[in-house]
């Protein structure tokens, strides 16, 4: 099975995997960014958000995808799906404090 992520910003995000959670439902792990964290030696504060963020207004959009498969005879032709819906969880987080003072992040 392919799927064509289409249309303008497509390539805003990485495309990590594409999964089959039901017979009806695919999985589309899109990575927006990491972080670059701080070396030993070097303040917190030295850690960098690298971010290219999924345009999640065109990733709404069933017409942003096609589903095809080369083996599924259904599939042969380019489908878009019916419906599209989105969850987003934080998996890097980077620690933006240098150190207590008082009781307070510095």
């Amino acid at each position: 099975m392919w799927l064509t992520v289409c249309g303008p910003g497509a390539n805003a995000t990485e495309l990590v995997a594409v999964q089959p959670l039901t017979d009806r439902i695919l999985m589309l792990h899109f990575d927006d960014g990491y972080v670059e964290h701080h070396r030993k030696g070097q303040p917190r504060s030295a850690e960098k958000v690298v971010t290219v963020p999924l345009d999640v207004d065109r990733a709404a959009l069933p017409r942003s995808y096609r589903i095809s498969s080369t083996g599924d005879v259904a599939f042969k032709q380019p489908l878009v799906p019916v419906r599209v819906g989105r969850k987003s969880k934080g998996t890097d987080f980077a620690w933006f404090a240098d150190k207590f003072e008082n009781g307070r992040v510095i």
